[in-house]
Formats: C-alpha cells, structure tokens, sequence
C-alpha cells in the first residue's frame, strides 16, 4: 500500500487499486483499524499494527490532513498506537506519487487500446451483480439446493407441510432463495437513490494483455492471465476474477 497527497494506492497479487483523496467518501478512525470508505458501501480496511511507531502513524494521519480529501468527511480521533506487528512494507508512504504500477502506466500510455467502453450502470445492472455473486456462491447453492430437496422430499414423503423435514428444509431454502434477495433489493435502492457516485460512468479500456476500470473511485488494473473465466450472456459478459470476485460489462456499452 502506498499513500501520498493525492491518493491511496492498493496491490495485491491480482490488482492495482488507486483511489484519489477527493473521491473518497469519508475516513474515519477507530482504535484499532482505519476505514477508509471509497464509496457509501464499500471501505478499506487499514489495521494499526501496520503501522511501525507512533510516529509512522502520526505521518499518515499528517497525510489526511493535507490531502485533498474534504476535511468535514475525516473523523480522526488521534488514538495511541498500542501494539505494533507490520508485515515488511505494508503501508509507505512517499512523497511523490510515483509507483511501478504508475510508470508502467506512463510507459504503456502510448499504446492504442483494443477497446473502449463507457458504461453507467442503472438501478437493474448493480442489483443484477448482486445477485449474481449471491447465487454463484457455492455455499449458497448447496444450502439453496438441500434445503429444497428436503423441502420438496417431506411433502412427498409425508404428505403434509408440517413435518421434520419441511421445516428444516424451509429453514434452509427460504431464507437465502426469498428473504435475502427481498433483503439485498432494498438495501441496493436505498444505496442507489443515495450514492450520486453510483450513477457516474465507468470506463473499461481493454488492452492486449490486461484492462484498466476508471470510475468514481480511482482506477483498477486487472491483467488478463488472472481472470478464470468469461461467461457470455444475453444481456452481459461476467468476467470471473476469482471464484467468488466477478464483474459484469453489459450489453449496453458496446
């Protein structure tokens, strides 16, 4: 992780997360974790033991200050470092918002891209990849599929509703085939009508060997050798970045 003035970048083994200061949604410090909210739903999560000292941690909090990030959405309280056990290099910091992500980016920004796509998503397409990454989980489909099977083996079995294995079944069937989506399609509208950075466009820049997602929150680097797999639908691609990570590109960019 690398932060600056300008923004708080994120690697990992798959990805390259940047997100500038005056995009995020707010900072807010608790005593044991930072939480950094990139949008009104999701955050990042910065331990304190990432930190190596005291001082290590006051330069960070330094660094929110005289960000671009809007003073009234940092809720800092100045908490003491109590313990400290950072894995070597987890949170630098530099001076110069320089990066080998940033400079392969700079040297590669001559290169013409396969393809360009400017997307923004309505209420359906964020409530589509809800579901979708609900119902691909496999833990939920076991539970879904020997909760109906119970379900529909106790009416047969017993002839009734009411009866040991109806009721188990129901108990584990209904809850995640009915009330959760119930559940996720409430809470998605509450967010959409909220979040005005939902309704923003995202930009999908295709190269030969990897893609770049430019949104409201900063940019996302994937390379290609770490999507699984492409499913081509009816009404949009779902790239699967991991067995429970995906994204879906709708038919309506293109």
């Amino acid at each position: 992780m690398e932060v600056t003035e300008e923004k708080i970048t994120v690697f990992n083994s798959e990805s390259t997360f940047t997100f500038f200061w005056n995009d995020v949604y707010k900072v807010e410090e608790l005593k044991p974790v930072f939480l950094i909210y990139v949008s009104f739903y999701n955050k990042i999560i910065i331990p304190k033991r990432c930190f190596v000292s005291q001082e290590h941690l006051v330069n960070f909090r330094r660094i929110l200050y005289i960000s671009k990030l809007d003073k009234r959405k940092l809720k800092l309280k100045n908490y003491e470092l109590k313990k400290s056990s950072p894995d070597y290099g987890e949170v630098e910091f530099k001076t110069q918002p320089l990066s080998e992500y940033s400079e392969y980016i700079e040297e590669n920004a001559e290169k013409n891209p396969e393809l360009e796509l400017d997307i923004i998503f309505e209420k359906k397409d964020i409530l589509k990849m809800s579901f979708a990454r609900i119902f691909s989980d496999p833990a939920t489909i076991i539970i879904i599929s020997s909760g109906l099977i119970l379900f529909v083996f106790g009416i047969l079995y017993f002839g009734s509703l009411l009866n040991p294995a109806t009721v188990i079944g129901a108990f584990l069937a209904f809850p995640q085939f009915i009330f959760l989506p119930i559940a996720v399609s409430f809470g998605y509208n509450k967010l959409y009508k909220n979040d005005d950075n939902l309704k923003k466009p995202v930009k999908y820049i295709f190269y030969k060997d990897y893609y770049v997602i430019k949104n409201f929150a900063g940019e996302r680097r994937i390379d290609c050798i770490n999507i699984e797999k492409v499913v081509e639908k009816e009404s949009c691609f779902v790239l699967h970045l991991t067995s429970k990570l995906l994204q879906i590109i709708p038919r309506k960019g293109f």
